[in-house]
């Protein structure tokens, strides 16, 4: 069994045990309204013992509370508190006279009150969200009810039932009938039984179902965590996130975007010499700083080239200032690098960033697929990283990007460069 699997089996586990603490609270109050009505509206000689009983009733259900509570509490002990309900309940019809007079046949019993009373019970089983359990109380209702009206019923010498009223039978036949002390109404107690066990079946299919949503539920949500996690390691977790949302988020777009392309300078010196391992723990580390100050300003991680690194901002998620975003990221990124080490290594980078269009979205072939940007801004992005050995800086941000950008983040003029693959020169800056 999974953690997820059983930290769902517990959180079932303490609903259960929360509903029934619900049920026993609801019986408590039912059954101090009770001991109210004996001991003020209603006047026996046997009061005082009935009172006492019905309290001492009550006091047994607090005690399942309490025992509820504890380590060493059994499921079981919560159906045998239920059928000790139930029996209780069947044996008011069996042996509380309906009068204080005891001249009426206890047979009269299952006319005034009825069977209805024990669909409570019912309904406080189903608070457990225990399938069986309902089903338990169920059975035991039934069972309890005919074997309270069997006790009753066998007592006595003349039985009378539903056959022996006529097919044609007048209103007076009828009463004569329905009324006489000797009538059992055994066909009322099938309809009974079939009410009891189907309304016991209709809960427990709707509480299993109600378990069965709540586990699909954590199902997927332990699918979709996972999935995030394993896929986050290979692209983007934006882009996870936004595929997760909204299958449509990868599909090819069009939009205006800003690029960062850093490098690691003197990357190959340091590589050399060293175990390939070494080199791996080492990276790891700077891209996972490099990466959360990139995520901090809304900027995605694109591709991991060797000591290289894109991260485009404005797709697929969209930002505001993607532009001043982009400039902050690579500000962020020098300060970055410039106080921390990776795994006992200090490292130098250049930083390109660069505005205009791009085309995003997921290529590759039926087997591999990888989120990526296309477009003439990438490629100024990637040569102006190139371009800062020539000016001796380490970020150059193109014209395009710093009048985009909403505020200009400490950024001074540096000049116009020419850019490997393009005839016009292109106006940069740097951090002040």
């Amino acid at each position: 069994m999974s953690n997820d699997s059983a930290a769902i089996d517990r959180a079932l586990r303490d609903s259960e045990l929360r509903g029934l603490a619900y049920a026993l609270y609801g019986r408590t109050a039912a059954l101090l309204l009770i001991a109210l009505w004996f001991a003020f509206a209603w006047r026996s000689p046997n009061q005082p013992v009935i009172v006492v009983a019905v309290l001492a009733f009550t006091a047994l259900g607090l005690a399942h509370v309490w025992l509820s509570r504890r380590p060493a509490y059994r499921r079981w002990w919560t159906w045998a508190f239920f059928s000790i309900d139930i029996a209780a309940v069947a044996c008011v019809f069996a042996f509380v006279p309906v009068t204080q007079g005891g001249d009426v046949p206890q047979i009269f019993a299952f006319r005034v009150y009825g069977i209805h009373y024990f669909l409570l019970i019912i309904g406080a089983a189903a608070l457990t969200l225990q399938p069986g359990l309902i089903l338990w109380a169920g059975g035991m209702i039934v069972a309890a009810w005919w074997g309270a009206w069997l006790y009753v019923v066998a007592g006595m010498t003349r039985r009378l039932t539903w056959t022996d009223i006529p097919a044609a039978a007048t209103p007076g036949e009828y009463l004569g009938v329905f009324l006489d002390p000797d009538f059992t109404g055994r066909g009322s107690r099938i309809e009974e039984t079939a009410l009891v066990m189907g309304l016991a079946a209709l809960l427990a299919f709707s509480v299993s179902r109600a378990r069965r949503v709540v586990r699909n539920l954590a199902a997927t949500q332990e699918e979709r965590a996972f999935v995030t996690r394993a896929f986050s390691q290979y692209v983007p977790e934006a882009v996870v996130q936004a595929l997760l949302q909204n299958r449509a988020a990868l599909a090819p777009v069009r939009r205006e975007a800003s690029v960062l392309f850093l490098d690691i300078k003197g990357f190959s010196g340091f590589a050399e010499g060293r175990a390939p391992e070494a080199v791996i723990t080492t990276l790891n580390s700077f891209f996972d700083a490099v990466t959360e100050v990139i995520a901090g300003h809304g900027g995605v991680v694109v591709s991991l080239q060797g000591d290289a690194l894109l991260a485009v901002f404005n797709v697929p998620l969209d930002l505001d200032d993607h532009a001043g975003a982009a400039i902050r990221a690579a500000r962020d990124l020098l300060h970055l690098t410039a106080r921390q080490s990776f795994d006992g290594q200090r490292f130098t980078i250049r930083v390109g960033v660069n505005t205009g269009p791009v085309a995003a979205g997921s290529a590759g072939g039926r087997g591999r697929q990888s989120y990526t940007v296309y477009g003439d801004a990438v490629n100024v992005a990637a040569r102006l990283e190139q371009a800062n050995k020539e000016t001796g800086t380490q970020l150059l941000v193109a014209d395009a990007t710093v009048t985009a950008a909403r505020d200009k983040p400490g950024v001074v003029p540096v000049g116009t460069i020419a850019v490997r693959g393009r005839a016009a020169s292109v106006s940069v800056w740097t951090l002040a």
